[in-house]
């Protein structure tokens, strides 16, 4: 009957009965029933001696130890630290000029009354007749600024103007200012910063500082003195609330209607002027005096107008894709760039005056159809495989996991292992676990694709328990033939 059975080994315990030993050396401890032929040595003599004198000599070796002390010299230095303290101490005795700075100080508000000018109002002043303030730019009769607006709020969804070009409070309208005037934005709203900037509207963006006095003013008078080179698109914004905002446009002369030269008695008001006037812009007296507001030769600057009398400009754009192309008028159809479900995704942004279309994968793709990657793919994430992995390169396949999980998707018990394929048919030799034995085996010839292993050969487990002697009080598991167990004292068993 299969069972645990001791093996007796050269140093082991033993339980012999009726034993003749014919001869024996080394050393023996325990006790035994018999009669002992021959002489046994003893040294306990001497190790009785040995063992008595170790007290004896641990109170020789112990020395005596005298602490020895310098407290008197410490004292006297620490004693002393306060005199040489005040010995080194120096005497600092504070000079003071106190009565020429006194002199010199009485004698500001003197010097100040007698500096301090009388100011008048020199503008009128300055011209001598009024026939001399018309016929010459006199600069003590030029305004310090050309306009100036006053800035309400509708809540905080808009600005609201007051000023010239306005006949009532405007929300949030466009500004059109020209290089070389000097313009006035008072904000006296306190939770509106009023700033000027180069970013588009919509979010509080990069200042503009350039001839700008008093930027993000809250409380108070922003001054513009417009440059010469200043762009020609600015923003004012709240900086507070991103609705709150609208276009400054920087241009060279005032800007020019489509109305503008619509009647012959503008025109020729306009072309009387002695200045270089609008309508000294045109081919011909004659053609502003048509009044039909088409202009003829080149042309920069800005318009009003929804362009539909310009020629020579484009109107179709020729769009190309992987299959068909197609035209896009510029000014009916509308031009979308679509991705699709699950695998392309599209986003159209502008920053500025810069359009992107940006093409990307979305967080999770799915893909209808076959993919082949010809370089490397880095995985951050879990990778799950519903069909059969398939690992071509005959290099090694590194894993970096310390555990392999075989059948972790199955929630029943059964067999599993691994196999090397030694032929074209993917038989091979395997090495399994078989659960209806719970025994690791190995077998040849093995066919992995009938899900289970009856192996030819079984492995033998080492069962090392510390805390008992007992072989039979092991997890019946293990109870297997060939199966060594080896108690807390080195005694070995086998199963058979």
């Amino acid at each position: 009957m299969a069972a645990w059975k001791k093996l007796i080994y050269s140093g082991s315990d033993a339980e012999l009965n009726n034993l003749d030993v014919l001869k024996a050396s080394g050393s023996f401890s325990g006790s035994f029933q018999g009669e002992v032929l021959g002489t046994m040595d003893s040294a306990s003599v001497a190790v009785t001696a040995q063992t008595a004198s170790v007290a004896l000599r641990a109170n020789a070796l112990a020395p005596t130890v005298t602490a020895t002390s310098a407290s008197t010299a410490i004292a006297a230095q620490t004693a002393s630290i306060a005199l040489r303290a005040n010995a080194l101490a120096p005497t600092v005795t504070a000079t003071s000029a106190s009565t020429s700075i006194l002199a010199q100080t009485a004698s500001v508000a003197i010097r100040s009354n007698t500096l301090a000018p009388t100011a008048t109002a020199s503008f009128a002043d300055s011209a001598t007749t009024a026939s001399h303030t018309a016929g010459t730019a006199s600069i003590a009769n030029i305004a310090t600024y050309t306009s100036e607006w006053i800035l309400g709020a509708n809540g905080s969804s808009d600005y609201t103007f007051t000023g010239p070009g306005f006949t009532g409070s405007a929300a949030d309208p466009d500004i059109y200012l020209i290089r070389g005037q000097q313009y006035k934005f008072t904000n006296n709203l306190g939770a509106h910063p009023f700033r000027i900037q180069t970013t588009v509207n919509g979010s509080a963006g990069t200042q503009y500082n350039n001839g700008v006095t008093n930027n993000d003013v809250s409380s108070g008078t922003l001054t513009f003195n417009v440059p010469m080179e200043a762009p020609e698109v600015l923003y004012y914004q709240c900086t507070a609330h991103a609705a709150m905002g609208g276009p400054i446009y920087i241009l060279d002369t005032s800007p020019v209607s489509s109305s503008f030269a619509t009647s012959a008695s503008i025109a020729d008001n306009i072309s009387q002027l002695a200045t270089a006037s609008i309508a000294n812009s045109a081919t011909s007296a004659s053609r502003a005096a048509t009044g039909d507001g088409i202009f003829s030769g080149s042309f920069s600057g800005s318009y009003q107008g929804d362009g539909s009398d310009l020629t020579g400009i484009a109107t179709t754009l020729t769009v190309d894709g992987d299959s068909g192309t197609s035209p896009v008028s510029l000014t009916d159809d509308d031009l979308q760039i679509l991705g699709t479900t699950n695998e392309i995704v599209t986003a159209i942004t502008k920053v500025g005056t810069d359009v992107k279309a940006t093409i990307s994968l979305p967080d999770d793709v799915t893909i209808g159809n076959d993919i082949t990657i010809t370089r490397d793919a880095l995985i951050q994430r879990n990778l799950t495989v519903r069909g059969t992995a398939s690992f071509e390169a005959t290099a090694d396949l590194n894993i970096a996991d310390r555990f392999i999980g075989l059948a972790s998707g199955s929630a029943a018990t059964g067999d599993g292992g691994i196999n090397i394929q030694q032929g074209a048919n993917g038989r091979g030799e395997g090495f399994g676990f078989e659960n209806s034995v719970s025994r690791w085996g190995v077998t040849s010839s093995f066919d992995p694709l009938g899900n289970t292993i009856t192996p030819d050969a079984f492995m033998t487990v080492n069962v090392s328990d510390g805390s008992a002697n007992d072989p039979t009080a092991i997890a019946a598991r293990y109870q297997k033939n060939g199966n060594i167990f080896i108690g807390n004292t080195g005694d070995i068993w086998i199963y058979s």
